[in-house]
């Protein structure tokens, strides 16, 4: 090692140690090291992707900045193999795309799948996913539409193991079930040809314009419906790549290959306004697999009336939302016209060079580095509280730099999510919403509503707060903790900052008449429900925390207590909580700004709007809108002008300051892009965007704050006590032991490893179904006193409830960890199922199985409710966890 690599080494380490004993044994915050890691970030476009591993090869802090740490468009797996040959390139992997074939049902006199029984046959029967899947290289047969990298999977992974195990290629068993349509129709099997009506029977299967993956399974369909005696006939069309079409849109085509892009098909809906994130059920598994299966009409079917309540959020826990789940999944496999065939995935090279490398990605395996996350905790290896990361794309900037409708193109997005601080950030390993800066510490949304205190604020029709008054219920009360800080333009956040943007959006989403210059159609679209759910809000409290880091800074941060009153309800309480919270991460002045420059018609917020009105977008860094910008702040700070929504909350001179701080920083900067988060726009030409590190003594959320879910551990079940079947009488106990390990990180160096290891830090579901899938009862194993020990129980008053005959105890493990003094957290990506057969035993039968006979008395019931209290004990422990990293 050379010298310079040992002095390095040594100040890592030092580093290392500084931050373990003054920052996190101490709390989660060093207080030297506000902020993220990299001190600045860069997004350029590489015009030749073939260039990328030559670029990563050749990465370099000093003495001038160049090379690539990340590149943010997918590379096949050859060009991964590739990249790695030449440079010390590796790749994230992310789920790509969803390939679905639909069945169409509409009957031209000679298709067969108006039948469900050929459709059932066809979907399990005669698509052979396990051998398409192997000749398509990074790909995985799909049965179900709900991956296992989705929380709810948990809940369905025993139906998904048993149809992959059931479903093999039979030709028999779609031979007997075409039979029975060909007999219902008139129709014929001669010579090996089939016919309808006189005529020869003719299907069109469709594939998909340029995708190889289509043209296989195309291929696949067709040359199967040939061997069963139709005349087939192959086409082409066109894919969306975020949703898929109507069965009515493929008149004239019998079975279609469809595509799903699963990054853009969630981007699609999920939107980032003003720091609030609309469309929270983007991730959602239940949204996914309703979009798949569910087609039109179904309204009045189980499955149907499941996704509706999971959708809107209608029920009451996860052990309701489980029900649902199943209900749903059951329902599509016997009833949709669509199935799943298979999963691809997406690869993103990433420099890991020992040196010049970067580590410690935080990343959603659904979406890979686009998440917030992904930019809160990357660091580089050789730097890890400084140096440049280096970001390059494949696209061209194609949005406008506004925080309200703008960057939303995929520039733009991984731009604002490093730029901006939201409310609530997405938890990449258990599909929640997580809070960022607004801390939500108490919903209640009780049945019979809530009354609204007189002196909460509501907005008045002129755009003003005035009180609610007597006698106003709401559905949802919601209790937010707010971590202020400064702006960019060192103003400090105040009341009136996270209020604003409700005003806002009250004017900006409703019309008052035809040609309302204070209305946007496309916000009003994403945000009018929203806002339309606010009944009322009210500042409790302002607490003061100290700030002082030691020789260089002393002050005190303000955090405003805020209850929220929303007509909204939702089975999620952290969607609940993510819904609408009061929270900007513009200045309430920029958002007057920018509404006094589009009601002058000189700009519009939306793309569409723009378009619509023939104005430009609205951009607050480049473009025709700075010199309106610029004009109108001109006058604005001459009045020292406050809205008259904020009159009772901001001072004049105050105002003047904001006004003076707006100035100065478009005079220091060149434009008007005032954020509150941890990176500030420094640079912004042709070719590339340069972000730098704020380190604001102010900034709630120190270095490490997400650091937590950088490596995500996995959960095993290695052994259980009945060595075989299980059998219990009916209205007696059973008792179960269960040995769990999860993964330990071993780290040493910039590197580590990962190791098996019995222990309690899991959670461990277990349920009863029946031979139809149907579940008779859940559970949460309680904790067995051995490390990595877990026991289920089955008290006498379930087993009495069970009808004789056979089940299965299904046992889904999934990890729990703590990272120093972290919030704990829960991983639900690819739980561990264990399933042992249990025979339920009737009067004067005998109860025995391979471990031998189990029986209990009274004990059983302690135990049960003991294993009740434990999980309840156990949840409350989590959400108070979850909100210590904010307290």
């Amino acid at each position: 090692m050379s010298l310079l690599r040992l002095m390095l080494a040594v100040l890592v380490i030092f580093m290392l140690v500084s931050t373990y004993v003054g920052g996190v044994m101490a709390g989660h915050e060093n207080p030297f090291q506000q902020s993220y890691y990299p001190h600045e970030v860069r997004f350029f476009k590489i015009d030749n992707p073939g260039k990328v591993p030559r670029l990563i090869a050749e990465t370099s802090d000093t003495p001038v900045v160049k090379g690539l740490h990340l590149y943010l468009a997918p590379v096949s797996v050859d060009d991964v193999k590739e990249a790695r040959r030449i440079s010390p390139a590796k790749s994230l992997k992310t789920l790509g795309s969803i390939y679905t074939v639909l069945l169409n049902p509409i009957d031209d006199g000679r298709t067969p799948f108006a039948s469900k029984e050929f459709r059932q046959a066809f979907a399990s029967f005669l698509i052979d996913r396990e051998a398409l899947a192997a000749g398509l290289g990074d790909a995985e047969p799909l049965y179900i539409p709900i991956t296992r990298y989705h929380p709810d999977y948990r809940f369905v992974i025993d139906i998904d193991q048993r149809i992959r195990s059931e479903w093999k290629p039979n030709e028999p068993v779609v031979k007997r079930a075409l039979a029975g349509y060909l007999e219902s129709v008139g129709g014929s099997v001669e010579g090996g040809r089939i016919t309808i009506g006189g005529g020869e029977a003719i299907l069109t299967v469709a594939g998909i314009e340029g995708d190889a993956i289509a043209g296989v399974i195309a291929k696949h369909l067709a040359e199967n419906l040939e061997k069963l005696g139709f005349k087939v006939k192959t086409i082409n069309i066109e894919a969306n790549p975020t949703r898929l079409r109507d069965v009515e849109a493929y008149q004239g085509v019998n079975v279609v290959v469809e595509r799903l892009d699963l990054l853009d098909y969630i981007f699609e809906r999920l939107r980032n306004v003003n720091g609030i994130y609309v469309g929270l059920d983007a991730y959602d598994d239940a949204r996914l697999a309703a979009h798949i299966y569910l087609k039109p009409g179904d309204a009045d079917d189980e499955a149907s009336r499941a996704a509706q309540k999971l959708l809107n959020g209608d029920y009451s826990g996860w052990l309701e939302r489980m029900t649902l789940i199943r209900t749903l999944i059951l329902g599509g496999i016997d009833e949709s016209i669509r199935t799943p065939v298979m999963l691809t995935y997406q690869h993103y090279l990433y420099n890991d060079d020992y040196d010049q490398g970067v580590e410690n990605m935080a990343r959603s395996p659904i979406t890979g580095p686009f998440s917030d996350v992904f930019y809160r905790t990357v660091k580089l290896r050789l730097f890890p509280w400084n140096g440049w990361l280096l970001v390059g794309l494949d696209v061209e900037r194609s949005s406008a730099y506004n925080p309200v409708l703008g960057l939303t193109d995929k520039w733009g997005r991984n731009l604002w999510m490093v730029l901006s601080d939201s409310a609530s950030v997405f938890q990449p390993y258990n599909g929640s919403w997580e809070v960022n800066r607004v801390v939500w510490m108490e919903v209640e949304s009780p049945d019979d509503g809530i009354i609204v205190p007189s002196d909460a604020l509501t907005i008045s029709g002129d755009g003003r707060l005035v009180k609610v008054g007597e006698g106003v219920k709401a559905k949802t009360r919601i209790l937010y903790r707010v971590l202020l800080s400064h702006f960019h333009h060192e103003e400090y956040m105040s009341v009136a900052d996270i209020i604003y943007p409700y005003v806002f959006l009250k004017e900006w989403t409703e019309k008052s008449s035809e040609n309302d210059a204070a209305y946007d159609a496309e916000l009003a679209s994403l945000m009018g429900e929203k806002i339309n759910s606010l009944v009322a809000f009210r500042v409790v409290n302002i607490t003061e925390k100290p700030i002082v880091i030691s020789g260089s800074y002393n002050g005190t941060g303000l955090i405003p207590w805020v209850e929220v009153y929303l007509n909204y309800r939702h089975g999620d309480k952290t969607v609940l909580a993510s819904y609408m919270p009061p929270w900007s991460t513009v200045p309430w002045e920029l958002l007057v700004l920018t509404e006094e420059v589009v009601k002058s018609g000189g700009a519009a917020f939306s793309k569409s709007e723009a378009e619509r009105r023939g104005v430009p977008w609205l951009d607050l860094v480049r473009g025709p809108s700075i010199a309106l910008l610029e004009q109108e702040l001109e006058k604005l700070s001459k009045s020292n002008y406050i809205p008259p929504a904020l009159e009772e909350l901001v001072k004049p001179e105050e105002a003047a300051k904001r006004w003076s701080a707006l100035k100065k920083w478009y005079e220091q900067h060149g434009h008007f892009l005032v954020t509150n988060g941890p990176y500030y726009l420094s640079s912004s030409n042709a070719t590339m965007d340069i972000i730098t590190v704020t380190r604001m003594p102010t900034y709630p959320l120190g270095v490490g704050s997400y650091d937590y879910l950088s490596i995500p551990r996995y959960a095993r079940i290695t052994a259980e006590s009945s060595s075989g079947a299980l059998a219990v009488k009916k209205g007696e106990g059973l008792l179960l032991n269960v040995s769990v390990e999860v993964e330990e990180i071993m780290r040493f160096a910039r590197n580590f490893t990962k190791k098996w290891r019995p222990s309690y830090m899991a959670d461990v579901m277990y349920f009863i179904a029946d031979e139809d899938n149907h579940v008779s009862y859940v559970g949460l194993a309680g904790s067995g006193g051995e490390e990595g020990e877990f026991v289920i129980s089955l008290p006498p008053d379930i087993t009495s409830q069970l009808d004789a005959g056979n089940y299965t105890l299904n046992m889904v493990a999934t990890a729990r960890y703590k990272y120093f003094s972290w919030p704990e957290t829960v991983n639900l990506m690819l739980p561990y199922l264990k399933s042992v057969p249990l025979r339920v035993v009737g009067d004067g039968e005998a109860a025995s199985s391979a471990a031998g006979e189990r029986r209990a008395g009274l004990e059983f019931g302690a135990m049960a409710l003991l294993a009740s209290f434990l999980a309840a004990v156990l949840i409350v422990l989590i959400r108070r966890a979850s909100r210590a990293r904010h307290t």
